[in-house]
Parts: structure tokens; sequence; C-alpha cells
């Protein structure tokens, strides 16, 4: 494990530098770049994987925020995909399983930057992904959670 962990660590640190000339935080270029060669299965492409990471970040880095439990984190990853399908036609459920994966290969590969381990904070057991108007229903109320938290942190007392 530890062979594996400091193999982790240089490959990171080897592709920091492509991941800040791409604009996408290295851990989710190292992800999405084992997800690519085939290392774990997916039913997404690796533009989405990296579209997706990407404006994770920026949302996570707009709001500055390290989430103290999973409730706080899921509240996010549903803010920032419902945030993603705002004006176009996207499939919230993918945008969801993409962050899921990488939440719970953060959680359990460990993470190296402080966005990789602000979303390894472990994500609860997510909603049916058979039942659409129900996920949709769930979204909408975890993001709501989100903006809540959001607004919180701005109240001066």
């Amino acid at each position: 494990m530890r062979s594996v962990v400091a193999l982790t660590q240089d490959f990171y640190h080897s592709i920091e530098p492509q991941g800040r000339a791409l604009g996408v935080p290295a851990d989710a270029l190292l992800w999405a770049g084992m997800m690519n060669v085939g290392v774990v299965s997916k039913d997404y492409t690796f533009g989405d994987m990296l579209r997706v990471l990407t404006r994770s970040y920026e949302y996570w880095d707009r709001a500055n925020i390290q989430f103290e439990d999973g409730a706080e984190l899921e509240a996010f990853v549903f803010s920032v995909v419902v945030r993603l399908s705002e004006g176009a036609p996207i499939d919230l459920i993918v945008e969801y399983k993409i962050l899921r994966d990488f939440c719970d290969f953060m959680e359990l590969a460990g993470a190296n930057s402080d966005f990789g381990k602000a979303m390894a904070r472990g994500l609860p057991s997510g909603p049916s992904l058979s039942d659409v108007e129900a996920f949709n229903d769930y979204a909408l109320r975890a993001a709501a959670k989100f903006d809540d938290m959001e607004f919180e942190r701005f109240i001066p007392f």
C-alpha cells in the first residue's frame, strides 16, 4: 500500500504542471487519466470527466469551503450538478456519477490537493439512479441545502 501511495504521489507531482496548464485540478487529472486508460470501467468520456471536475473546482474555489461531513459534500455535489444542467441538455445522473466516482476515489486513494481533500469527505448513500424524477427532486433539495449553507457563511452573527 505504501508503494502505491508513493507512486501515486510521484505521479501527482509530475502532472501538476499539466493540470495547471489545462486549468484542471491535478487530482482530477490524475483520476481522469487513470479512468481513461481502463483502470476502472465507466459510462462517460474523458472530456466529460474533465469538464465536470473543472467546473466543480471553480465552484469549490469560489465558495472556499471545507466540508464538515458527507452531507455537506453531497449538498455541494448536487449544487454543482444542478448548476451544470442549467441552460444545457445535460444528463444530471451522468454528471452525478462522475462527481460521485471522483469523491469515492479521493476518499479511497487519498487526495493530494485541498480540492481533493475536500472532495474526500465521504458521500452518504445517494438517491436511486433508476427513478429520474425522484433523482431530480432529490438533487434540487440538496442544491437548495448548499445554497442555505453558503448564505449562512455570510451572516456575521
